[in-house]
């Protein structure tokens, strides 16, 4: 079984900061989710409404 080396005090400074980055990059990917999803569903009802001549089945 291996010890690992006791994290250095440079080390644990930086861990706050990295969650973080690493939160802040989560919540950024789930907007970015939402809003490609509003996006493609208000791009399906405009097409609904008005449908472009090339695309009449």
């Amino acid at each position: 079984m291996e010890n690992d080396p006791e994290p250095t005090l440079g080390e644990t400074r930086k861990w706050p900061q990295e969650l973080k980055d690493m939160r802040k990059g989560e919540l950024h990917r789930k907007r970015m989710l939402s809003f490609r999803d509003r996006r493609a569903v208000q791009k399906q009802i405009m097409h609904e409404e008005y449908p472009v001549k090339g695309n009449i089945p």
